[in-house]
């Protein structure tokens, strides 16, 4: 199918007749032409209007042979979101739609063209109409670039010619470097129609043509002013050259009398990545709240100024880390938490999801340098405190940031995500500080250091594994946070945004690698909780009961359960009592712990394990 959107009925035949020469050679079975009429203005008087199906019907007379002709007139209020809507129920290959033939017309109407031009999903054809109605052999001009939109116009134009409802100039533009200019540019033509799928041998319709000239539109004026053409076919170029270059490189007059011409510029459909980037982009654009401009302004800079390596920035980095590997050698949760507050690591990581989203290459390098000179300095801090403090194992606290999973990287990824929305939003400024503990940056790096001090390689390759983990993560989580809020590059072709969709590609890709370890981890884990499950509350107060029956001296200091699928399943249970227990107390304790545990009588075995205490201890 070929969707044509009319904009008036004046226009609706010559649009029609466009998309009927298409539609035959574009889709040899079945070919339809369907025609939405589009009013600017609703109509008052809808029954004086000839019908629309009829008069086109009658307009193009034989060139329907085979086509299925449908046509509708609506009046919608919003006629860009009808006419998106329409097209994306019908799928056609092709969308023609008119350009409004001066800048004096309906706004609207300019509107209506732009939009579609730019978001409709299919091949979408936007067309200067000239005073005269297209013929039934039309004679095309399709200039040649190289480039997909150029070569899709090409293959449309050579359809044409083949189907012997036409003929085809496709035509190459050779800078004037001397007498081998031509020569030089007829090889080129040759190699773009190669490309392009089109074979020459047989084509007695299609009439290549080289022309030397210093740019494309100063060709194009060359031959539409010496040789007769009914369409010029244009592949899209950057939008704004397209209304002040292309359309321009026609003269006014030529677009006149009745021998005036037609000239429409060819978009190919949007790539699936584009169409899904869009979507996106429009759907947070309706349900997330989007920045306004002085906000983004003084979002900027504020993480261009803390995140730029500083005497107080290394001063901060530097403190905070050698409070946080006391508290961990001490083996203290709070200390440890209020070296995270302190910490200024996570400004650079927040800019550096916002350079991201902009595209600003100078901003990821100078986040990046505060990134490493931050992790460099912490871990020597963490390694002078293993050093220097007369610790020889490693603490709970140090263990803990040893052993990364999956979790950890969750949990960094939405905290990126939170402290980027907090960071944009100054009324949630004061949530940062529980960002900043849920997503710890000084701990795993003192842990690095006072690990590798103690000769811990494995805990010390976890720890620099969580900081890792912790800094992919939450660059992604701040970039996907600042782009919902309405943050994009300047411009999607930029040498800076092609840069920043590497490093962020970089990122995933990397994020992708870490899942496998931490990955492996967190499935340990959950396979030792499920052979070491935790013991019911229940069954340890029925313990702790049936030992104070037994002997009230005799202590319960901890209890573990182990199981297998293929051994029997253990119960630990851990005593301070002043003299061994005796053996029947084994089996009094599992026939209480028995109905908590829900596992068969058979296959369960008490082991006592008892720590004697001397007779002050016990008194």
């Amino acid at each position: 199918m070929i969707f044509v959107i009319a904009k008036s009925l004046e226009e609706a035949p010559a649009l029609a007749t466009w998309a009927t020469l298409f539609a035959r050679t574009h889709t040899p079975h079945n070919p339809a032409v369907h025609v939405l009429h589009l009013p600017a203005v609703p109509q008052t008087n809808p029954d004086q209007q000839p019908g629309l199906l009829k008069s086109l019907q009658s307009t193009l007379g034989d060139l329907l042979a085979d086509v299925e002709l449908t046509a509708e007139s609506r009046d919608e209020n919003n006629r860009i979101k009808a006419a998106l809507r329409q097209v994306a129920h019908s799928k056609p290959e092709l969308l023609i739609i008119s350009r409004p033939q001066s800048k004096k017309g309906r706004r609207s109407d300019h509107l209506l063209a732009q939009r579609l031009f730019q978001f409709a999903p299919c091949h979408t054809m936007l067309v200067r109409l000239g005073e005269s109605p297209p013929p039934t052999h039309p004679h095309l001009l399709v200039p040649t670039a190289g480039g997909p939109h150029s070569q899709v116009a090409l293959q449309l134009a050579a359809r044409v010619a083949d189907d012997d409802r036409g003929d085809a100039t496709p035509f190459y533009v050779e800078p004037n470097v001397g007498e081998v200019s031509e020569d030089v540019g007829r090889r080129l033509l040759d190699g773009v129609l190669k490309r392009a799928g089109i074979k020459l041998g047989d084509a007695a319709n299609i009439h290549p043509k080289i022309v030397v000239a210093d740019t494309v539109h100063e060709g194009v004026k060359q031959l539409v002013d010496t040789h007769a053409f009914d369409l010029v076919l244009i592949g899209a170029a950057p939008q704004g050259v397209i209304q002040k270059r292309i359309f321009g490189s026609v003269p006014e007059r030529l677009f006149k009398g009745p021998h005036s011409m037609d000239v429409a510029v060819l978009r190919r459909a949007l790539p699936v990545k584009q169409r899904v980037r869009e979507y996106i982009e429009r759907f947070l654009h309706l349900r997330v709240p989007q920045l306004k401009r002085d906000d983004r302004v003084a979002l900027f800079e504020e993480l261009q100024n803390k995140s730029r390596w500083s005497f107080d920035f290394m001063t901060l980095m530097l403190l905070s880390t050698a409070i946080a590997s006391f508290g961990l050698l001490q083996n203290s949760t709070a200390v440890v938490i209020g070296a995270m507050l302190v910490a200024p690591l996570m400004t650079p990581l927040l800019g550096a999801g916002l350079a991201l989203v902009q595209g600003n290459i100078p901003m990821i390098r100078q986040c990046l340098r505060s990134i490493v000179y931050g992790f460099v300095g912490a871990v020597t801090v963490g390694l002078v405190a293993g050093l220097i403090v007369p610790v020889y194992q490693l603490t709970p606290e140090l263990l803990a940031r040893g052993a990364p999973s999956l979790l950890d990287m969750a949990v960094a990824f939405l905290s990126g995500i939170a402290a980027a929305y907090c960071m944009a939003r100054p009324s949630l400024m004061s949530a940062l500080a529980g960002v900043a503990i849920a997503a710890a940056l000084v701990p795993p790096l003192a842990t690095t250091g006072i690990s590798l001090a103690l000769g811990n390689i494995d805990n010390t390759e976890g720890a620099a594994l969580l900081f890792a983990t912790n800094v992919v993560a939450i660059i992604l989580g701040a970039a996907l946070s600042f782009f919902a809020v309405g943050i994009r590059a300047a411009t999607q072709q930029s040498r800076g945004t092609l840069w920043a969709r590497r490093i962020t590609m970089g990122l995933v890709l990397t994020c992708a690698i870490l899942v496998v370890p931490l990955g492996s981890v967190l499935l340990s884990q959950v396979v030792k909780n499920k052979q070491s499950p935790r013991v019911p509350q229940d069954a340890t107060a029925a313990i702790e009961t049936a030992l104070k029956k037994h002997n009230p001296a005799i202590q319960l200091t901890n209890i573990h359960f182990t199981r297998s699928p293929n051994s029997p399943a253990y119960l630990d249970i851990h005593l301070d009592s002043p003299n061994i227990p005796k053996p029947e107390l084994a089996n009094n304790l599992r026939t209480v712990a028995l109905p908590f545990l829900k596992h068969p009588a058979d296959n369960l075995k008490v082991r006592l394990h008892t720590t004697l205490l001397t007779e002050s201890q016990s008194n």
